[in-house]
């Protein structure tokens, strides 16, 4: 590989003579470290403890396998939990060092999210599509498709999409042709791509 060093273009004169490339705009991991505080009850040295206790409990690096939205949302209930401890004042765990980690996991997990390629993307969080594959969205239209799988009862009705989650499609109708709601069905389906989606 072929390293480069960068280069500000400004620099910092010490008092021998040596120059360096100014600090200005870096970020000051030093500053991490608390003046005048033990190093058993620096943050960082209690969050590296979380860490090695929870890598006795499960394994090393075990929570970097989270990828997906359900293990997103784990880790902010954790992280709030945590946090409400902590500002209760509650010390029967170390609830500051625990909101830090799981901070960091849904951060963690979010980079994952914002840089995986759609192909890549869990199954679970798939969004279910019509039959032109096309992501199905709330308060969509929805026509249901009889050309692979025939059930007669659902042909011709329209539903609207109330919810659209990992497990599925959840529908509400029967919606009238002039987009007007009748009837209280409500159905569930899942991702088998068998609507027409009559909404545009």
């Amino acid at each position: 590989m072929n390293y480069q060093t960068k280069d500000s273009g400004k620099r910092k004169e010490f008092s021998s003579g040596m120059a360096r490339d100014a600090e200005s705009g870096k970020p000051r991991f030093e500053l991490l470290v608390l003046n005048d505080t033990p190093y058993e009850e620096q943050m960082l040295t209690r969050f590296a403890a979380l860490l090695s206790r929870g890598a006795e409990k499960y394994e090393e690096r075990n929570f970097e396998k989270a990828e997906t939205q359900e293990e997103l949302n784990r880790f902010k209930e954790s992280a709030f939990r945590h946090f409400m401890q902590w500002i209760s004042n509650e010390d029967d765990e170390d609830h500051a060092a625990a909101t830090w980690f799981n901070i960091m996991g849904a951060e963690m997990v979010k980079y994952k999210m914002r840089n995986r390629p759609s192909k890549e993307a869990p199954q679970e969080e798939r969004q279910p599509l019509d039959r032109k594959g096309e992501i199905i969205r709330e308060g969509d239209i929805l026509e249901y498709d009889p050309s692979e799988c025939g059930f007669a009862e659902l042909v011709g009705l329209r539903y609207r999409v109330f919810k659209n989650s990992a497990d599925g499609l959840y529908l509400w109708g029967v919606v009238n042709k002039d987009k007007t709601e009748q009837g209280s069905i409500l159905l569930k389906d899942g991702k088998n791509q068998l609507w027409l989606n009559i909404s545009t």
